[in-house]
């Protein structure tokens, strides 16, 4: 028969064993889990910037001017260039939106060139970009208010 001390060195030892095999198998239990488990970004939350789609829908009928035509026209959003037809995702600069164009009639004797800041509506979503001579303007905006009007040269 065993003596008292080797018995509870015996069950010291089997405990200690027994525990170091619960806690292998509770660490790769774990690991598993993180490997099935996606791990969440903690990077910042981008702020990203409010931004608005702008379609030009001048047409060529709408720039005519009596019997006139014009030799060139060109127009721009935010001072980047958009082509009859092309919808436009530009950013909100608060809520102010400057649309700029240039346009010649009769190889240069008529020039007209503006820059047109709009106020936009606060709810504004996708918005027409049209043309009228009828207009101070002449590019129209909708779902926006004339903020600024200035001739160029």
């Amino acid at each position: 028969m065993l003596k008292k001390a080797q018995q509870e060195h015996m069950v010291s030892g089997i405990l200690c064993a027994t525990l170091t095999l619960f806690s292998l198998s509770v660490d790769a239990k774990t690991a598993e889990k993180k490997a099935v488990t996606p791990q969440s970004k903690t990077s910042p939350k981008e702020t990203s910037t409010p931004t608005i789609v702008i379609k030009n829908n001048i047409k060529p009928d709408m720039l005519k001017y009596w019997s006139y035509s014009p030799t060139s026209f060109s127009v721009q959003i935010n001072n980047e260039p958009i082509e009859p037809g092309i919808a436009k995702t530009v950013k909100r600069n608060g809520n102010i939106v400057k649309i700029t164009y240039q346009c010649d009639f009769r190889s240069g004797a008529y020039k007209s060139a503006k820059e047109v800041e709009f106020e936009l509506h606060p709810n504004a979503q996708d918005i027409s970009l049209t043309f009228s001579w009828d207009q101070k303007q002449r590019v129209v905006l909708s779902d926006a208010k004339i903020k600024h009007i200035k001739e160029l040269k």
